[in-house]
């Protein structure tokens, strides 16, 4: 099991969302809790972000680090 950190700035971006499209990007970071690497639309980034993944939610990329 994983733990997500969500830096402030996306927090208050994520509040200013309408309820669905929080609940889908809620949705989709307890599903990145359990398998974060399992999804076949998780991509690695590269260059300075090399290390981190993305994964892509509508017009919202959402970025992490996964061990």
């Amino acid at each position: 099991m994983f733990k997500i950190i969500v830096h402030k700035r996306a927090l208050k971006y994520l509040n200013k969302l309408t309820s669905f499209r929080k609940a889908k990007i809620k949705d989709l970071l307890t599903e990145l809790i359990n398998n974060p690497i399992q999804r076949e639309d998780v991509k690695p980034m590269l260059g300075e972000w090399k290390g981190y993944c993305r994964i892509r939610i509508g017009n919202v990329r959402l970025i992490f680090w996964a061990l």
